[in-house]
């Protein structure tokens, strides 16, 4: 499906900047590449939300000591 969208003057130069530096061919190109990485933000996001209503679902721990866990991790995973 074609669509025809108005662009600001700071998009049309983003979008100019991009071709002209070789990086993308044609407008079309930039902006596909752009919603590319919406989509990906989004994706993200969302991933994040269900990680956080995991988290607040899953409940609090009893006797959590957070100086014992970095130190644990700190173990695990050394520099």
């Amino acid at each position: 499906m074609r669509k025809s969208i108005i662009l600001d003057t700071k998009q049309e130069k983003i979008i100019s900047t991009q071709i002209k530096k070789g990086r993308f061919s044609t407008s079309e190109e930039v902006v596909n590449a752009g919603l590319q990485l919406l989509e990906d933000r989004e994706q993200k996001i969302q991933t994040l939300r269900a990680a956080i209503i995991k988290g607040k679902e899953s409940g609090y721990l009893d006797n959590f000591d957070p100086e014992q866990y970095l130190a644990d991790i700190n173990a695990k995973y050394p520099e």
